[in-house]
């Protein structure tokens, strides 16, 4: 079956600005189905960034591991998830944009692109500032991907190339941090200073997560707006090979399920034993070193590589579940939330926003990482169930609604024909 069966291209390329979006029915489902599993996955290392201090990221002894419940939580949650889900959405994001831009002599089609890019980045400021979560991700991918989108055109050679450049600059710029905060008494002392600025920031965010909105949203837009400025070059080293690797998988049909059986198994097996291994390293390094910021920095370097396996292997799971044809519920309820991401996404900062903060149940900095994952659980069924009834009366969620709107430049309908 050739990749693109069931795309409707008139739709997405030709003219995008002038029909219509994607119909239901011609839609991949199992891009919904890794985009379910991305946006609730996400969770699992964004509880942390709702509910406890920025300093808690990256030294979980800081904050959240009070009992060996938490310890194993936290090991367990980077041996599997820490960037993994992120890596799935940057992906599909690449994905995304051969997709939509399969026609490269159609100008339409980039220029639509690069609006919806836009509206993305704006959805992005208001839920990093007005939702108050720093972690977005919405902003940097809306940027990154406008640059990104032009090497949409490239040989599969050339992308691999461009890929394999940018992680090993990420390997050896972040490796170099890491040696010099070892080695270098000015970077030792810089790095000295950083930690005792992040415990300091990290005191103020307690005390304005349990005050008034506008405490939480002035602490807060601090900290976003270095995400969205200065970390966002440390970011493009993160995401766009991620995205580039998503134009890979989609040209030769690995995350469209057009492999067989045996490759997929074979990329699982990979996948787990480089990712598990990389990751099960640093955490020990991690653990030996106490979490300094030299073995922080060591922990960014060497990550990529282990993301870039456990998507794939992860990418291979959904595959083999389904064309072996089994659990079919958890597909749909996951795909159902994949055809939603962004609402979903979105709708995960607003229940934390009330349950996380002073001015709603004022549970910030409560509770410990084991603690926190029942609270994954529950916004994880809250989604599911939602995304469920909602699909049944209307085509869209009301985030991508809105989204899509304002990229087509008219007000779409979204209730589904009777």
């Amino acid at each position: 079956m050739s990749i693109t069966q069931n795309i409707p291209i008139n739709d997405m390329v030709n003219n995008p600005i002038k029909n219509n979006p994607v119909k239901n029915a011609a839609r991949i489902q199992s891009l919904d189905v890794i985009r379910g599993i991305a946006v609730l996955g996400i969770l699992i290392m964004n509880i942390t960034a709702h509910a406890l201090p920025f300093e808690a990221y990256g030294n979980p002894l800081s904050y959240g591991v009070q009992t060996a419940a938490d310890g194993y939580t936290w090991m367990i949650s980077n041996l599997f998830a820490n960037g993994t889900m992120r890596a799935l959405f940057s992906i599909l994001f690449g994905v995304s944009i051969i997709l939509l831009t399969q026609n490269k002599e159609t100008k339409a089609a980039q220029s639509f692109f690069l609006r919806r890019c836009l509206f993305l980045a704006l959805f992005g400021l208001f839920h990093a500032h007005v939702m108050l979560f720093f972690g977005d991700i919405l902003f940097s991918y809306a940027i990154i991907g406008m640059i990104v989108l032009f090497w949409r055109n490239m040989s599969l050679k050339k992308t691999y190339i461009i890929i394999t450049l940018l992680v090993l600059f990420s390997l050896i710029l972040f490796g170099f941090f890491a040696w010099a905060g070892a080695n270098v008494p000015e970077a030792t002392q810089g790095m000295a200073l950083e930690i005792e600025k992040a415990k300091a920031r990290s005191l103020a965010q307690i005390a304005a997560h349990s005050g008034t909105y506008f405490d939480a949203f002035r602490v807060n837009s601090g900290i976003s707006i270095e995400m969205q400025t200065v970390a966002l070059l440390f970011l493009f080293l993160d995401v766009a090979p991620l995205m580039l690797l998503g134009f890979i998988l989609y040209r030769t049909g690995f995350i469209t399920g057009e492999k067989s059986c045996g490759c997929y198994v074979k990329a699982i097996i990979i996948g787990l034993v480089i990712g598990t291994a990389v990751n099960g390293y640093l955490i020990y390094f991690s653990l030996e070193r106490n979490f300094d910021m030299p073995a922080q920095m060591f922990f960014i370097s060497i990550i990529g590589f282990s993301r870039i396996a456990l998507s794939i292997s992860f990418i291979a799971m959904v595959h083999i579940i389904m064309k072996m044809g089994i659990l079919k519920p958890v597909i749909n309820a996951l795909a159902s939330v994949g055809k939603m991401a962004l609402s979903c996404y979105l709708g995960q900062s607003l229940i934390a926003l009330i349950l996380f903060n002073g001015f709603g149940f004022d549970l910030y900095n409560k509770f410990g990482r084991a603690e926190l994952l029942i609270f994954v659980v529950g916004i994880w069924a809250i989604l599911i169930i939602f995304s469920h009834f909602w699909l049944k009366s209307y085509k869209y969620g009301p985030a991508e609604w809105l989204w899509r709107s304002l990229s087509y430049g008219r007000k779409l309908s979204i209730r589904k024909e009777s």
